[in-house]
């Protein structure tokens, strides 16, 4: 019996060195060949692994591996051609890994009960192509395709855990089909800790445990859109699950045609990001979204909706966007809009955008429904852009535009001609006014400015300014021959393709000037109009308010050529066939001869002495004529009767005393008081100011005689 024993406790001992001698000769080839195994079978014989070499402690449990490749089978590979007549999509792997290093790992555990667990696995350099097969335009990457690699290459184990696992410098690319790849990303660094999934291959809670407790870093990463030939880059990416925050340095959009950059953004900051709905559900969801700006380009969408067109947001990453604020710094933000005759967008400088409690964005959710019901303050230095008939440059000063308050206020906004004003008169086949406008210190009360952005309509409570106006005509030019019938003020405001409802309009000091070089003098008069303050009461050419008050009225308060003040009354009838309108008005007492710097240029007379005391009058209009009463009040009143020769003014005697003789030198005469009837006819070839003035003229001429 103890020979028996000694034989088999010799035996036992020669095996078990045969078998530590067979294990240290051959656990390479037994590790190697249960890995591989396990691949092709976890991955229903899909996928083949094999590496060049390793090293393996299974004391410490310490493994390297070196060159590992993770390929597609052949006949998977086959699925391309097949995937294409078929129509279906399908999504396949290919790896290559420089090195990976496990520390503190069970072999044993991984061997006998088909499970991984390890202290740290390090990554080194993998190249990973993720391939979409199949004929779908539009690729969309769902939960499963997340996690297609795990199900198909490891899901076969029992459970996997590791306290640490880093990816260095990885290089991640998605290629569709046979096409260049259309993502790309480099420098890839990713630190997960505490990686732990069980056997019941929860897959959402394997999601679950990777974003919770993740770092990633990747260099940058572009993305190419060939639907809309966009060219996305993004550099410097921090993404730490743990602090819910993402950042990027940078952010680039350029066309993939032209190269022409579009968005360049800096120092990209999301705080308060829930990652679950970030990796999972593709939906952007954050506390606080911040930049320092940059430049932004976007291209109006526009979608009919009913008979309206609204603005369409078109969202290219995420199906749900939520962030709560929004804080974005100096930016250059240019509008390409697709109706537009021309490339050149309108650029806005130097804009800044801070919102609080904004509304959820869903791809095709219109700028109404993002932005309506957030509180949110745009400010900017200011754009210009041309005309459309391009003879002019309209200058915007600095805004600011408060959606919470519902107000704007700008700067100034000036229209300017490109053309000098000699430039302009040599250019004119015709007569035609040159103008000149600025209006300062605009503010917009009860203003809605999703209005203006999706219905191109201009609405408020009420609006405030400070204009100033200039008008310069050349008589020496052929006068058009063209009827203006139609293109009274008022008419051309109603026809505007532009809705506008500002229940009151209010201007302050302003300054009207009107220039004209005389057909026969050759010489120009200025007639000008300074503080201006005026208020008026129903401006809309809206069908629906006008139904319900269809009269724009009103009250100017002035000063004229800077000696006098005069009052006015204006009532504009905006559903009148003809053009209908009525004015009143009254002139205080000024020294007619005051008047020569514009009589003398523009007619042949001047003002000898005469003082007016006043000049009252009531006129109603249209756009055939001129029709009312006035009353001129004066005294001492001499006239001189002029010659123009080689561009000078002389006195005509005979004439003038002619003329005087004429002409009463005041009103009352003899305690008669003289009342006149206006009745101008219009030159349907002049303008409704010429109308306006004629009539006036008319009836102070009437009331000299």
């Amino acid at each position: 019996m103890k020979f028996f024993l000694k034989c088999t406790f010799l035996i036992i001992l020669v095996l078990a060195v045969l078998g530590v001698f067979f294990w240290q000769q051959n656990k390479a080839y037994i590790l190697k060949k249960q890995i591989t195994n396990a691949v092709y079978k976890g991955s229903d014989s899909n996928y083949y692994i094999h590496y060049d070499s390793s090293i393996i402690d299974e004391q410490e449990g310490n493994a390297t591996f070196f060159n590992i490749v993770l390929q597609v089978d052949s006949l998977q590979n086959n699925q391309l051609a097949k995937a294409d007549e078929n129509r279906y999509e399908t999504i396949l792997f290919n790896v290559h890994i420089q090195r990976v290093t496990i520390a503190g790992a069970n072999i044993k555990s991984f061997l006998q009960a088909n499970t991984i667990e390890a202290n740290s696995i390090e990554i080194v350099k993998p190249v990973i192509t993720i391939i979409s097969n199949g004929k779908l335009e539009k690729i969309i990457l769902t939960v499963a395709d997340t996690l297609a690699l795990y199900k198909k290459i490891i899901g076969n184990f029992k459970s996997i855990q590791a306290k640490q696992i880093s990816i260095t410098d990885a290089t991640i690319a998605f290629v569709k089909g046979n096409m260049p790849a259309y993502a790309t990303l480099q420098g890839v660094n990713i630190k997960v800790q505490n990686f732990k999934i069980d056997s019941s291959r929860d897959y959402n809670n394997l999601v679950s445990y990777f974003v919770n407790d993740i770092e990633v870093r990747v260099k940058n990463a572009i993305l190419k859109n060939y639907t809309t030939n966009r060219l996305y880059v993004f550099e410097d990416i921090i993404y730490n699950a743990t602090n819910k925050y993402l950042g990027v340095k940078k952010i680039s959009q350029s066309n993939l045609g032209t190269g022409t950059n579009l968005i360049s953004v800096t120092n990209n900051r999301l705080s308060g990001l829930s990652t679950k709905a970030f990796i999972i559900y593709k939906q952007l969801k954050a506390d606080t979204l911040s930049t320092d700006g940059g430049s932004l380009a976007f291209y109006r969408k526009i979608k009919k909706v009913g008979l309206t067109e609204t603005i369409e947001i078109n969202n290219d990453f995420f199906d749900e966007a939520t962030v709560k604020n929004i804080h974005i710094g100096s930016t250059k933000v240019s509008i390409y809009s697709p109706s537009a005759n021309t490339d050149q967008p309108i650029v806005f400088k130097n804009v800044t955008f801070n919102a609080a409690y904004v509304a959820n964005i869903y791809d095709g959710t219109t700028l109404n429904k993002l932005l309506s019901s957030s509180q949110w303050v745009l400010t900017s230095e200011g754009t210009s852009l041309l005309t459309v008939d391009k003879a002019y440059n309209i200058n915007i000063g600095a805004f600011k535009i408060d959606n919470y308050k519902k107000q704007m206020d700008i700067e100034y906004i000036t229209m300017k001609s490109i053309l000098s004003e000699a430039a302009f008169v040599k250019s004119l086949n015709f007569q035609k006014d040159i103008f000149k406008v600025r209006l300062q210190n605009m503010a917009l009360r009860g203003f809605n400015f999703m209005a203006l952005i999706e219905k191109n309509a201009l609405i408020a409570e009420a609006i405030s300014m400070q204009p100033t106006i200039h008008v310069f005509n050349d008589r020496t030019v052929l006068a058009s021959t063209q009827s203006k019938v139609g293109n009274y003020p008022q008419q051309v405001f109603y026809k505007m393709n532009t809705p506008v409802h500002v229940k009151k309009i209010i201007l302050s000091n302003g300054y009207i000037s009107y220039r004209e070089r005389g057909a026969v003098s050759k010489q120009v008069g200025n007639v000008f109009f300074n503080d201006i303050n005026a208020t008026l009461i129903n401006v809309t050419n809206v069908d629906s308010v006008l139904k319900q008050n269809s009269t724009i009225t009103a009250n100017v308060e002035n000063r004229f050529l800077d000696i006098t003040h005069i009052s006015s009354q204006w009532q504009f009838m905006m559903l009148s066939t003809n053009g209908t309108f009525n004015v009143t008005g009254k002139v205080n007492a000024f020294n007619a001869a005051m008047l020569n710097p514009i009589i003398e240029p523009l007619g042949r007379g001047s003002v000898k002495s005469g003082n007016i005391k006043s000049y009252a009058f009531s006129l109603q209009g249209n756009e055939y004529k001129g029709v009312g009463e006035a009353t001129l009040l004066y005294d001492n009143l001499n006239m001189n009767i002029l010659q123009n020769k080689a561009n000078t003014a002389k006195r005509q005697v005979a004439a003038s005393i002619l003329a005087n003789f004429i002409i009463k030198n005041d009103n009352p005469h003899n305690g008669n008081l003289r009342k006149v009837t206006i009745l101008f006819n219009r030159v349907i070839t002049k303008s409704f100011f010429n109308l306006v003035w004629k009539s006036l003229f008319d009836g102070a001429q009437k009331s000299i005689k």
